[in-house]
């Protein structure tokens, strides 16, 4: 009997963002952390050396898969001209690299939190960095939602030859 072969989690997370589902697999693996980082509430001290840095890791990959999929998005105005350089799509974009810059830092913050042992201020830390990468994806579902109405216009618009 032959056991399925593993994979790593950025293999994963590639199989994740390159579906067209990527958005509701986003928020169910972020929930299942928040699930896991409510486990360490109780005695943070204890539970969180164990449990946070992997969490740590594999949140922060998210975010900066998002950040791969801001610069995506950023491209594909790039390529269509002012028609898709919107102030909506701009802001929804900026917003987005916001929000994945702060989780990068909440990241770092947690880390050195838990270096310091500082297990109630690292569990806060981690909550940012969850937080934070859920406003980015979150924005970035948006922005892919306004491209794909304005692709959707452009095509609208092409005329047989």
């Amino acid at each position: 009997m032959t056991q399925p072969k593993q994979i790593s989690f950025d293999q994963y997370l590639d199989a994740v963002f390159d579906s067209p589902n990527w958005v509701d697999a986003c928020v169910n693996m972020l929930a299942a952390f928040l699930e896991s980082l409510e486990d360490c509430r109780d005695d943070p001290g204890r539970e969180l050396p164990r449990m946070g840095p992997p969490l740590i890791d594999q949140i922060a990959a998210v975010a900066q898969r998002g950040k791969r999929r801001e610069d995506q998005f950023r491209a594909i105005a790039e390529k269509h001209g002012p028609e898709f350089q919107t102030s909506e799509l701009g802001a929804t974009l900026w917003w987005a690299g916001m929000a994945v810059h702060k989780a990068v830092g909440a990241a770092a913050g947690a880390r050195d939190k838990l270096a310091e042992r500082a297990a109630e201020d690292a569990l806060f830390e981690i909550h940012a960095l969850l937080f934070d990468t859920m406003s980015a994806i979150s924005l970035l579902s948006v922005a892919e939602g306004m491209i794909e109405a304005m692709e959707a216009g452009l095509k609208g618009r092409e005329r047989p030859n």
